[in-house]
């Protein structure tokens, strides 16, 4: 069962004749309650505010002497229990931090998917942002919910004193995550769900077509990327306009995502289905060429093994079709596959010549060879990864699959028209 968690901070403040409690009386409000909560500690009233079935507030030695009886009494009507969680005396080094973020992230103070109220009010010097990036830590290996992070703005002298809740700054960690896995993967599963959350059709309609492009693209699918791809350039100008404050962080984020997709629109302009997509690119062939290229790099780049073989074998028998200068349907498989066997044709062993399939034009005559000679390679490759290691003693070891495939980049810039 879920639990609503209070982590706080008490510190060691001094008590003197005229505030014998050390923490002075102030009146706590919170933007959503009409009432302030009055109190000396800021945890009572937070405690009271998100009804929290436990609290777990870190001490010193000194603070629990002087000031954790007086916090438990003040919440004794709640029957909110206080479970005092000891810290060293703070300090400059090293292991201070790792003793908090232990002792936060232990599983007996914070369970999976418990809910998480932090208070930062009363921490102190480096605790605030051990807090933060402890509780984004425990949101990743125990599926933590966070509910606040609550900040008291106290000014001595002053009330109330207003309460912030910090917690949608998380989510600047949570897009910093989904850029990296974008850039790193061109997964954009997690970025297009933050785009979402923003609201907003024109928002909300850039991030469906980009995960559109993001599935044609780690699919292998060059026509369907070039498709999504084409329409996300008047979408992106449209979320380009969208001035909210909470959308900053997408804001940001857009000229690494136009500089994705751009090297991969054929045609510059929103392709209306993929049939067109289709027909655009047996027009502009030698471009379409090159974006595959580009795919077969981006794919390498990645560390994506699998798509970077399948699509780069497609590609040298797009490259035959090319060579061939007829009006071949390039797109049928039918055709692609004599193109296929023709190039076989010039792979050793071949004791007696087969009769093609094909007439080969005479640039495909010139360029047969240099594209069998790659065949060959991309093929051993292909097939060690297709049959998963299975075929010994020929099988590679996964490190040396991707040196293989990083000269294979070089092999098929050198065969481009």
């Amino acid at each position: 069962m879920m639990s609503v968690k209070l982590i706080t901070f008490l510190g060691n403040v001094r008590k003197t004749e005229q505030n014998p409690k050390g923490y002075q009386l102030t009146k706590y409000q919170f933007h959503d309650v009409e009432e302030p909560y009055e109190t000396c500690f800021v945890a009572d009233a937070i405690a009271r505010k998100f009804a929290v079935d436990e609290v777990r507030v870190f001490v010193t030695k000194e603070a629990m002497a002087n000031h954790l009886e007086d916090l438990q009494q003040a919440l004794q009507d709640t029957n909110i229990p206080v479970y005092p969680v000891k810290i060293e005396t703070p300090d400059d080094s090293d292991r201070y931090i790792w003793d908090i973020f232990n002792k936060i992230t232990d599983e007996e103070i914070i369970k999976k998917h418990d809910s998480i109220v932090f208070d930062v009010t009363l921490s102190f010097r480096s605790i605030p942002i051990l807090a933060f990036l402890s509780n984004i830590y425990l949101q990743k290996i125990r599926e933590t919910e966070l509910k606040a992070i609550v900040y008291g703005e106290f000014i001595p002298g002053t009330s109330p004193t207003y309460m912030r809740d910090l917690s949608v700054f998380a989510r600047i960690l949570d897009w910093t995550t989904a850029v990296s896995t974008f850039q790193q993967t061109g997964r954009v599963e997690n970025l297009a769900a933050l785009a979402k959350n923003l609201g907003g059709e024109p928002v909300e309609q850039f991030a469906k077509q980009l995960e559109a492009f993001s599935q044609e693209l780690l699919a292998a699918r060059p026509v369907g990327t070039t498709w999504a791809a084409s329409k996300l350039p008047a979408l992106l100008e449209q979320v380009k306009n969208d001035s909210r404050p909470e959308s900053t962080p997408l804001g940001l984020l857009l000229d690494s995502i136009a500089e994705t997709y751009q090297q991969f629109d054929l045609n510059r302009g929103p392709l209306a289905t993929l049939d067109a997509t289709y027909e655009e690119a047996k027009v502009k062939d030698i471009q379409f060429l090159k974006i595959q290229l580009d795919m077969i790099k981006w794919y390498i780049k990645k560390g994506l093994p699998i798509q970077a073989t399948t699509l780069a074998r497609e590609w040298l028998v797009s490259l035959a079709d090319y060579y061939q200068d007829t009006a071949v349907n390039s797109f049928s498989y039918k055709e692609r596959d004599k193109l296929s066997r023709y190039i076989n044709n010039f792979i050793p062993p071949s004791n007696t010549p087969k009769i093609p399939d094909i007439q080969p034009s005479s640039r495909l005559k010139q360029h047969a060879q240099g594209i069998a000679d790659v065949w060959d390679s991309i093929r051993n490759i292909r097939n060690d990864i297709a049959h998963c290691g299975y075929d010994r003693p020929k099988a590679k070891e996964a490190a040396k699959l991707q040196a293989h495939l990083d000269s294979l980049e070089e092999m098929l810039d050198q065969l481009l028209p």
